[in-house]
């Protein structure tokens, strides 16, 4: 995902990149003219442009502006680039470019469907804990990596205080970041993991942080590193070995000290999120997730792709239809 904390701009249209959205995307590539600040060489960001599309790349590297090829390379920061280009231009703060009004639109029916056959979907999860942070001041979350990435920035509206680690993917950051976050600065602190990055992250539940340190430590526990599986489907391999067997977080987390509650459905979650915010405490929930909401990437497919992971749905038989069938369907959800 690429961009700053844009949300509360009236005329923001969604971050680009896989874990962003697909109007933004889009707009990116039908672009006459792209203004890139401070873009690493890590990923594909650049390929995210259109083809024969102006990109006046602002870089303070020069290693990095020098392996790429723009129609206007600029070495500076970007704070000194911007500042002085608002000098220079005239900016009409009252227009808004209709693809702003495209995200607001995706943004009020996104993952409002709360179940995929009969577990809670990941994306409702994330949806409905930044709709109950927006309710209260100076919230903050920390991702972790894995799909649970995916769903933290395209389903949670306000990034300017996500702590995340970019494209380090440092399993099992998200825990340590919102307790540190939570003790430091006093504000509620939501750290959004996978139950893979739990794993790796439980040692951090000890010594359980004081009682008034609000820190919501909520798990997607979907069973598995869904990561691995569509990485295996997308390459034209059957899902092998990605699932595996969880505790229960909560009771873990009960037995260090901390509030433990196991979520299973739509209530569950309310309920506990509610009592999180009513007495800001150490809390780990335990959110049992459904294994088969598909992670779309908000770019179409390349060809490759969609027959990569045509070979290995067929060759995983019926588990194999049911993927293919959720992925489908996930395609008109971006």
């Amino acid at each position: 995902m690429g961009g700053g904390f844009a949300d509360h701009i009236e005329s923001f249209g969604g971050y680009v990149g896989s874990s962003g959205h697909k109007g933004a995307n889009s707009a990116l590539r039908e672009a006459d003219v792209v203004l890139a600040l401070g873009v690493s060489n890590r990923g594909a960001a650049f390929d995210l442009f259109g083809a024969g599309r102006q990109v006046i790349d602002v870089n303070i590297d020069i290693e990095v502006l020098s392996h790429r090829r723009a129609s206007l390379a600029v070495h500076a920061t970007c704070e000194d680039f911007l500042t002085d280009l608002l000098h220079r231009v005239q900016t009409d703060r009252g227009s808004h470019h209709p693809l702003a009004a495209t995200h607001a639109t995706w943004w009020e029916s996104a993952a409002t469907r709360s179940t995929l056959r009969g577990a809670l979907r990941p994306s409702y999860v994330v949806r409905e804990l930044s709709k109950a942070s927006e309710e209260h001041e100076d919230v903050g979350f920390a991702g972790d990596v894995g799909i649970n990435t995916l769903w933290l920035m395209r389903y949670h509206r306000g990034h300017g205080q996500t702590l995340w680690t970019r494209n380090f993917a440092t399993m099992g950051f998200a825990l340590p970041a919102a307790v540190e976050r939570a003790r430091e600065t006093g504000k509620p602190s939501i750290a959004i993991t996978g139950d893979g990055g739990m794993a790796m992250a439980m040692a951090g539940l000890r010594p359980a942080p004081a009682a008034d340190v609000p820190v919501l430590c909520a798990v997607l526990d979907n069973s598995g590193l869904a990561a691995i599986r569509y990485e295996q489907e997308i390459l034209g391999w059957p899902e092998f070995e990605s699932g595996f067997s969880n505790p229960d977080f909560g009771a873990v987390g009960r037995s260090h000290g901390w509030r433990g509650t196991t979520v299973r459905t739509a209530g569950d979650l309310h309920a506990a999120v509610e009592a999180f915010f009513s007495q800001p405490t150490p809390t780990v929930l335990n959110i049992v997730c459904s294994k088969d909401e598909p992670p779309m990437p908000a770019m179409s497919p390349r060809p490759t792709q969609v027959a990569a992971a045509s070979v290995a749905w067929v060759r995983q038989g019926r588990k194999g239809l049911r993927s293919a069938g959720h992925a489908l369907k996930g395609l008109t959800e971006r």
